[in-house]
């Protein structure tokens, strides 16, 4: 499997701690089946660090676990909160996009205007990048907000769920919409977004058997591997784009 949102890089924001937090979480991953790995610490005023320390420690962990485990792959992309600033920092290299493809994970306050949303993505869009909303399920509190993904979706947007939200108990009625976008191919991915081995935990497998077991296995492989492939493999950009 392939995970596109994780908080291993340690000692940057809330997730890995330390390099032995890193540590439990890849091999925690491992067990779990992951065996492609995006680090992407959040990119947010709230997080200070310099781009050149998140790069060196990302290195340091690709050469220690080169060895221990090196059918793991690891890419470096960053979870970028959506304001009017995100632009400009992805244009200067400041915010990175997912393993250098066009594909950005971009984190969205609840309580953002929609308007001011769009009109942020649209500039976004345009200049060659392409959103995928980390998750997305923290936009909908009631059936309205369903609205603004499909505006969002209309406009190019792709999505990605928490395994989390799959593995606990959810409203009939967001369920049913989960299940549903699974199926329409609304949502692209299920990534783990993990910060810690204990209560954000990378748990894919769990996630992955029941998503195969409810929608399907074609889906289950769709959104745990197949599309994140495309992201991470550079022969795909042009030519397999995900709808």
């Amino acid at each position: 499997m392939i995970d596109i949102h994780s908080h291993i890089i340690y000692g940057l924001d809330d997730g890995a701690k330390t390099f032995e937090d890193t540590t439990s979480l890849i091999n925690m991953a491992y067990n779990e089946g992951i065996r492609f790995i995006i680090a992407t610490p959040h990119y947010h005023k709230y997080f200070r660090y310099k781009t050149e320390q998140m790069e060196s420690r990302f290195r340091f962990i690709i050469e220690n676990f080169a060895k221990e485990k090196p059918e793991m792959k690891f890419y470096l992309g960053n979870e970028c909160y959506l304001n009017e600033n995100l632009l400009e920092a992805l244009l200067k290299g400041k915010c990175k996009t997912l393993a250098g493809s066009q594909y950005v994970l971009i984190e969205i306050s609840y309580y953002t205007p929609t308007q001011m949303v769009k009109k942020m993505l649209t500039d976004i869009i345009e200049n060659g990048y392409i959103p995928i909303i980390a998750h997305c399920e923290r936009l909908i509190d009631n059936r309205d907000d369903l609205k603004k993904i499909a505006e969002l979706k209309t406009m190019g947007c792709l999505f990605q769920i928490n395994a989390c939200v799959i593995l606990q108990s959810q409203k009939k009625w967001l369920s049913h919409w989960i299940s549903t976008s699974l199926k329409d191919h609304t949502i692209s991915f299920i990534a783990s977004d993990s910060h810690d081995i204990i209560h954000r935990k990378p748990n894919l497998k769990e996630a992955y058997i029941i998503v195969s077991k409810k929608i399907g296995t074609e889906i289950a492989n769709d959104v745990f591997c197949n599309n994140a492939q495309k992201i991470i493999d550079p022969t795909c950009w042009q030519e397999h784009r995900l709808e």
